[in-house]
């Protein structure tokens, strides 16, 4: 009888597993082109179950035949590949790109070397002197471009720091005099501190936004994100681990935090201030995440910073584009008389 049972039971795992591989082809198509697809903001694009990281994770989950996933992505255009840059150049998914992994990387770069011959990029031959600007006391409420001047720069990051492109941005940064502030995850900032001392060490601001970039709100918006509502202690529980996990890679942080998505509440909010941060929201928003040309992207965004005169700017450099667009971008502000300010405040070094 229990032999019958086993018998029957490995019957049925072979015949799960048979019709799963069946299946596999169609899924991965499926999931391509749901990740192609458009999202009304970052929020939903970033907590889609068809993120390209989400997808990745899943085909490395599931074994996915790399025949089948190089098969698929072979066929987007190059401006559609784009949308799973890091993911094809990160060699934890070599598995399931054996075989095209390199191909789609040339590819890529050959995509990008047009993208900067179609829109002639600047020689760096220009420095700013970027403005300090010093806060000494914590405002009840989101900072956005208080105490900006008309045609004043704050350059903000999000996400990173990223083990290639952040390095590439420090660089550009150091050529051109300016400084920016940086809000660093948590588990990026353990994983590639090399990175994180870097951008310190060349005058940079460092904060902190959260451990894993989970939406930490009690809102509706935020319960759909985590598919389940964060106790008030799991929400303070991801704040406070992600500066801890800067000031350890570093041993200090500059008491600035900003929250996933901007979603926050007063109640986060009191929690913060309580412990010395400042809340950092944005008045332009890059959408450096969306799929876009560079040509476009660069002139949707000289043209909001220009509607607005300057201001706090939302970046991520964790996206290929956002690094590819900054000399252009610099050299605009640089010829049009904006300047670039840092906001610094007394380092902390405990939550």
């Amino acid at each position: 009888m229990h032999f019958g049972w086993r018998v029957l039971l490995a019957v049925l795992i072979i015949f799960m597993f048979t019709l799963g591989c069946d299946e596999a082809p169609e899924s991965v198509s499926q999931s391509v082109v749901r990740a192609l697809d458009e999202h009304d903001d970052f929020e939903s694009w970033n907590q889609s179950d068809y993120h390209p990281e989400k997808v990745f994770d899943d085909w490395l989950e599931w074994q996915t035949e790399s025949s089948v996933v190089c098969n698929e992505l072979s066929k987007l255009s190059d401006l559609d590949l784009t949308v799973f840059e890091n993911q094809i150049r990160d060699s934890k998914y070599k598995k399931i790109l054996v075989g095209c992994q390199r191909g789609l990387i040339r590819r890529l770069d050959l995509y990008w070397n047009r993208e900067r011959g179609s829109v002639s990029v600047p020689n760096l031959d220009f420095k700013f002197t970027t403005e300090t600007l010093v806060m000494d006391s914590v405002p009840r409420g989101k900072i956005l471009a208080q105490g900006f001047a008309r045609k004043q720069v704050l350059f903000t990051f999000d996400d990173g720091p990223h083990p290639e492109y952040t390095e590439k941005m420090l660089k550009i940064f150091k050529q051109t005099g300016v400084k920016a502030l940086f809000f660093l995850l948590g588990k990026s900032a353990r994983m590639f501190p090399d990175e994180v001392y870097k951008i310190a060490a060349e005058g940079h601001s460092v904060g902190s936004h959260t451990e894993s970039h989970s939406c930490v709100a009690l809102n509706s918006r935020c319960r759909r994100s985590n598919h389940s509502p964060l106790s008030s202690s799991q929400s303070y529980n991801e704040i406070a681990a992600g500066a801890r996990s800067v000031i350890k890679v570093l041993g200090w942080t500059h008491p600035f935090f900003r929250f996933p998505y901007g979603e926050s509440s007063p109640e986060l909010q009191n929690y913060l201030y309580g412990r010395g941060f400042f809340d950092f929201y944005w008045s332009i928003d890059s959408e450096d995440w969306k799929k876009r040309g560079l040509g476009d992207y660069y002139q949707s965004l000289i043209n909001k910073i220009d509607r607005q005169q300057g201001g706090n700017i939302l970046f991520h450099d964790i996206h290929k584009k956002t690094l590819e667009v900054m000399p252009l971008l610099l050299k605009y502000l640089y010829k049009n008389n904006y300047t670039i300010v840092i906001v610094k405040a007394k380092p902390v070094t405990a939550f």
